[in-house]
């Protein structure tokens, strides 16, 4: 929860000034202040270690992709 509210504060560009319990998560997106913001969790570390993602655009989160090491290696 804590990755997608932060992804959203900088996604806004207002950073901390927007009230963290101002931002609903849910498991695809992200409301704040009748907007609808579009989310996108990444495990690419470790399980442990979360990395998200957030857009008002939903065609970019269908444009995100994981590249691994091995792909750009190979690349």
């Amino acid at each position: 929860i804590w990755t997608r509210k932060e992804s959203l504060i900088k996604c806004d560009g207002r950073g901390l000034r927007i009230p963290l319990n101002e931002i609903s998560v849910t498991d695809d997106d992200i409301s704040f202040e009748g907007k609808r913001i579009y989310s996108k969790d990444l495990n690419i570390l470790q399980p442990q270690y979360s990395i998200s993602l957030s857009s008002e655009k939903e065609i970019l989160m269908e444009e995100i992709r994981e590249i691994t090491s091995n792909f750009l290696t190979n690349y």
